[in-house]
């Protein structure tokens, strides 16, 4: 025990104690190396908290609206999520995301999202384009209408007469007009004399339908059999003899100017 306390040998004293000192700590710091690989050992042989279950995906059809790849839920979305509380994508993480790869992959080999995709857009673009043409279509103001009636100068007693029409849409917008016995009429007089009219007989003017720009007009002609006419697309007696005659034309409550017509 006092050769413990007390060194003895050649060298000095406190070179016994300085060598103790060494051996003494490198046995401390070799002990303590091991207890920290022991603890380090015992913590990493701990199984890691298993991932919470992932239920398999639903096989609901997508809305048309949505993607087939984003209505089947991503594999990689629960992977990712496992491996960043545990430091690692753990087997039932994994096996889930193969489960929803499959899942996906069957949904996208029936077609029965992307049929329900396009049975879907071609009644949403049929409405569409149905409600542009109803906007478009819009019916002629008769204010911003310019109706206009000319005839020849001259004709022969008992001959065909032409009467040719004109309505010119005066507005700034495209609209629709529509002609039809309604809506308009041409008679012949003669003074106070009522000579033709085609209210009388409804299939000389028969329906005409144009879409006219600002500016653009309607044209056509509607024939005279130089005949008085009666109700019922009839005629009366008596021939129109030579003189003066005018024809004037309304439409919408919008009357023409009248044209003169000297039959000879």
């Amino acid at each position: 025990m006092s050769g413990v306390m007390h060194p003895v040998g050649p060298e000095p004293q406190e070179t016994y104690w300085v060598r103790r000192a060494v051996v003494i700590g490198s046995a401390l710091v070799l002990m303590i190396i091991l207890l920290l690989v022991l603890f380090n050992l015992n913590g990493s042989q701990q199984p890691a908290p298993a991932a919470p279950p992932n239920p398999l995906p639903s096989l609901t059809p997508m809305t048309p609206s949505a993607s087939p790849s984003s209505a089947s839920p991503s594999p990689s979305g629960s992977a990712s999520a496992s491996a960043s509380a545990s430091g690692k994508a753990t087997p039932s993480a994994s096996a889930s995301g193969k489960a929803s790869s499959s899942a996906s992959a069957s949904a996208s080999a029936s077609g029965s999202p992307k049929a329900a995709g396009k049975a879907s857009s071609s009644p949403s673009t049929k409405s569409t384009s149905t409600a542009v043409t109803q906007q478009t279509l819009t019916v002629c103001d008769p204010s911003d209408l310019d109706l206009s009636v000319d005839s020849p100068r001259t004709a022969g007693v008992s001959s065909s007469v032409g009467f040719k029409l004109s309505l010119t849409n005066t507005g700034s917008n495209t609209c629709v007009v529509t002609v039809n016995p309604n809506d308009f009429s041409l008679k012949l007089v003669s003074g106070s004399d009522r000579i033709w009219s085609t209210a009388d007989c409804s299939t000389l003017v028969g329906q005409r339908l144009a879409q006219l720009t600002p500016k653009q007009s309607l044209n056509w002609t509607v024939e005279w059999n130089g005949k008085r006419s009666a109700s019922g697309c009839k005629t009366r007696p008596g021939t129109p003899g030579a003189g003066y005659y005018w024809a004037t034309a309304s439409f919408t409550g919008v009357a023409s100017d009248r044209a003169r017509l000297i039959l000879t």
